[in-house]
């Protein structure tokens, strides 16, 4: 087999085989499997895109040590700046991005179509290299797939997919409104940081700093990963298909839900009492602005306040869903709407 061949199969099996273990961690909505594919091959785009600006960047400096700084700082924030380019290239007019945990998908997908044209180009320097110190084919071959191309497949998906992911997760909270354009700027400079830490610290051969500064990129992924998909509203549609039952008592102002009307079609102990107002109403795990968004309620959405905590109420919706919003502007329903909302039928 051509030694180009076994180099894009050691390069892409392992980035594809990342793709697919972190697109099945997303649980409780799927993204379209043809828009992770088309994002996957424009990965082809952020690799030009850092190319070409890494060589413009490259100038003349004296003394190894600066030469190091300077091109880990130029090469974390251009490949940062390159992938999440082409990220939101891909992702600006999609539907399919409403909640934060898919920015993070659709960056890991771009940097792991990044790090598979990377890996494929180091195994291939390896290999030329070898060649030109007068090593056999056959010798240089071997050192370039069973020492380069396995290194690669741990250290380089894993850095880029990280480092995509942490500029992701912003990108994903700003698209959906809980976050700010301001905020995916710190990400982007965070993630350039750790990216060049990475590089820098591998150019001055200090490789266990290096993979340090790589084991907290991942663990920072992974722990952003898990608090996007905790806040997903599809977790709660999923996980919560009935109302839990209403304790008998509770705080000043707790409410238990009406009886179910007569007739009524939808879930057991459901009455609605209130609606969504125009413009709609975010919805919080807790009533504390400070706890994780867990879905946008629709406007005229009939609800039910479970139970009031000064300016929050707990509502439930039909599907038993809940969620704690703006009690203040909710809008109360009539008695006979409700019993129409309920019923189906005045």
């Amino acid at each position: 087999m051509d030694i180009r061949t076994e180099a894009a199969i050691a390069a892409f099996v392992p980035s594809l085989a990342w793709l697919v273990l972190v697109y099945s961690r997303d649980r409780y909505e799927r993204e379209p499997k043809r828009l992770i594919i088309r994002l996957y091959v424009m990965s082809v785009l952020a690799i030009a895109i850092a190319f070409v600006l890494e060589s413009i960047a490259r100038v003349q400096l004296t003394g190894a040590v600066a030469v190091i700084i300077v091109s880990a700082v130029a090469v974390g924030l251009i490949e940062e700046g390159a992938k999440y380019s082409v990220v939101w290239l891909g992702t600006r007019r999609s539907g399919s991005l409403s909640e934060p945990v898919d920015g993070m998908i659709y960056a890991s997908t771009v940097a792991l179509g990044f790090a598979g044209i990377e890996t494929l180009t180091y195994i291939l320097r390896t290999y030329n290299v070898a060649v030109a110190y007068h090593l056999s084919p056959a010798t240089a071959a071997h050192l370039a797939l069973t020492v380069t191309a396995p290194s690669r497949a741990l250290t380089g998906n894993l850095g880029h997919m990280s480092w995509a992911g942490i500029v992701g997760y912003a990108y994903g909270r700003w698209r959906c409104g809980t976050g700010t354009s301001a905020g995916v700027f710190r990400a982007y400079l965070a993630a350039a940081a750790l990216h060049a830490g990475y590089d820098g610290l591998l150019g001055l051969n200090a490789a266990p700093l290096a993979y340090t500064v790589l084991l907290v990129s991942v663990l920072i992924y992974i722990h952003l990963f898990r608090h996007a998909l905790a806040a997903s509203p599809y977790r709660h549609q999923q996980l919560r298909s009935v109302p839990a039952s209403v304790p008998p008592s509770g705080p000043p102002g707790h409410r238990a839900p009406s009886p179910p009307a007569p007739g009524g079609g939808g879930v057991p102990g459901f009455s609605p009492d209130h609606s969504v107002p125009a413009g709609g109403l975010g919805a919080w795990a807790q009533p504390d602005p400070r706890s994780r968004l867990v879905g946008q309620l629709p406007p005229g959405l009939p609800v039910h306040v479970v139970q009031r905590l000064g300016a929050w109420a707990h509502v439930l919706t039909a599907t038993g869903w809940s969620g704690w919003v703006d009690g203040r502007v909710l809008e109360p329903i009539a008695d006979s709407a409700r019993r129409t909302d309920a019923s189906g039928h005045a």
